[in-house]
């Protein structure tokens, strides 16, 4: 939303966007994607593990079981902990592309843990209430 406020002249909005994302994301802009000619607020990698994580939990909340993978979770964690070792020791630099594909395995990763887990939790939440009235 931030770029779209900027390229409209409606700065008092984007700055309020930019100030709200600033929480959540580094916003270094050389790793944004660039909308309008301005920055989307959040770099390549947080964005995409935002909607990946979203788009995950869509997807177990369409499903009927709620299994854990654990397995395929910790091997699609693996990419972004190595990408940010491997900057972390300054063997290299990541670009865009790549934090796009580590940021979606990430998102996915974390969708497939917490969200099984989520449904659980509420779950058992709900069985209990059920129990005392």
């Amino acid at each position: 939303m931030a770029p779209f406020f900027e390229s409209h002249y409606m700065f008092n909005q984007s700055t309020f966007c930019y100030g709200f994302l600033r929480r959540f994301c580094a916003q270094v802009p050389t790793h944004c994607i660039w909308i309008f000619n301005s920055n989307m607020g959040l770099d390549c990698r947080c964005f995409f593990i935002y909607v990946l994580l979203f788009l995950t939990g869509l997807f177990f909340t369409l499903r009927k079981t709620k299994k854990i993978y654990w397995k395929c979770s910790i091997i699609l964690l693996i990419p972004i902990l190595l990408d940010g070792v491997t900057q972390l020791l300054q063997y290299r630099n990541s670009t865009n592309t790549l934090r796009i594909v580590t940021g979606s395995l990430c998102g996915i990763g974390l969708g497939m843990f917490i969200y099984p887990i989520h449904f659980r939790i509420v779950s058992l939440f709900h069985s209990i209430c059920l129990k005392k009235a």
